[in-house]
C-alpha cells in the first residue's frame, strides 16, 4: 500500500537509516502518487546528505554479526562486514552473533572521516548446573571448593574434573 511505503520511509528517515528511507521512498514513487515530484526531490536531498556522512567499514571476528545502531532493540542494519554511513556524532553500535556475547560499543563518527573498525566477539561461556539428591553437597572443580548444590557455574570450554561430596555419602567424581 503506497501510504505504508511512505510511512515506513519516514520512520527510517527519523532513525537516520537513510539507505532504507531512500529505498522505501523510491518504492513509494513507483506507485505514481500526486506528490511524486516532491518525494523525488526528497530522495535526492537524502542521497546528498548520505554522501556527506562519515563512513565506517565495520568488521567482526568472527564475521557475520548482526549490527544494530542506537539500541539492541532497533532493526538490524546488516551483518559484518558492513559499511555504515551515519550522521557525525557519537553512535552506539550493537553486534550480536549466536554463541557469542552481545557487544555494545560507542563509536564517534567524525565529519569527513572514513575509517575501519574490527570488533572481536567473545564466546559465551558454558554454564554448568550441578545438583545433588541432597541440597548442600560440596562441589569441587579441579580440587577447589566452588560452593554447595544446587550450583550454577560459568566454566571455560573444555574438560573439567568435578567432585560432589554429600555428608554420609561417597564422593561422586566426573
Amino acid at each position: 500500500h503506497p501510504i505504508m511505503l511512505r510511512n515506513i520511509a519516514m520512520v527510517y528517515e527519523a532513525m537516520d537509516d537513510l539507505p532504507r528511507a531512500i529505498d522505501y521512498y523510491t518504492q513509494y514513487v513507483t506507485t505514481n502518487p500526486k506528490s511524486a515530484g516532491a518525494i523525488q526531490t526528497k530522495i535526492a536531498r537524502l542521497a546528498a546528505t548520505l554522501a556527506t556522512w562519515p563512513s565506517l567499514q565495520l568488521n567482526s571476528s568472527p564475521p557475520g554479526a548482526i549490527v544494530r545502531v542506537g539500541d539492541i532493540k532497533n532493526p538490524p542494519r546488516g551483518r559484518t562486514p558492513l559499511v555504515l554511513r551515519l550522521p557525525p556524532k557519537r553512535q552506539i553500535l550493537a553486534l550480536e552473533l549466536p554463541g557469542y556475547r552481545t557487544v555494545e560499543r560507542p563509536v564517534l563518527f567524525e565529519a569527513g572521516s572514513h575509517r575501519s573498525l574490527t570488533i572481536t566477539l567473545s564466546a559465551d561461556r558454558p554454564v554448568a548446573f550441578i545438583q545433588a539428591s541432597q541440597p548442600g553437597a560440596t562441589v569441587k572443580i579441579a580440587g577447589k571448593v566452588m560452593g554447595q548444590t544446587p550450583l550454577r557455574l560459568p566454566l571455560p570450554a573444555g574438560t573439567h574434573e568435578i567432585e560432589v561430596t554429600a555428608p554420609g555419602q561417597a564422593p561422586i567424581r566426573q
